[in-house]
């Protein structure tokens, strides 16, 4: 809370609108400014990555995340939730390209073996139909 305060007695919005502005005013200014500056932010935190030689990976913890772009001096202007954020989007990006992966292995694999599988599918369902169909009555 008090890295709020000293953000908004160093604002110059705050001289001019603390008479007439709400403590809600005052907080949507905060997020406004955090949010124009988490693209710049994210852009610093690419550099120090690829400078570090350093991926995200799917079971890369935001400790090691962090560690590696406190590492550098250029995070110290770095806001943590920025940083989190910016974590959370590589991680997403990691695992949205292993889904995609993994689809395009299935669907491969698919048309290279289609017709067995597709085969493999009616008769396993066909089985489990029958099997239905003949313990209904005893339910």
């Amino acid at each position: 809370m008090s890295k709020f305060l000293v953000y908004l007695q160093e604002h110059v919005l705050y001289h001019w609108f603390v008479v007439g502005s709400t403590p809600l005013d005052l907080f949507k200014f905060y997020v406004e400014d955090l949010k124009s500056r988490f693209h710049d932010e994210k852009k610093i935190i690419k550099e120090i990555l690829k400078e570090k030689g350093f991926e995200v990976q799917v079971n890369t913890s935001f400790e090691e995340f962090a560690t590696v772009v406190c590492e550098d001096r250029r995070s110290a202007t770095l806001d943590a939730g920025n940083v989190k954020l910016t974590y959370n989007a590589f991680l997403e990006k990691v695992r949205a390209q292993i889904n995609c992966a993994r689809q395009m292995y299935y669907w491969e694999t698919i048309q290279s073996h289609g017709s067995h599988l597709l085969l493999k599918f009616l008769l396993t369902f066909r089985i489990e139909k029958n099997v239905y169909g003949n313990i209904r009555h005893t339910i």
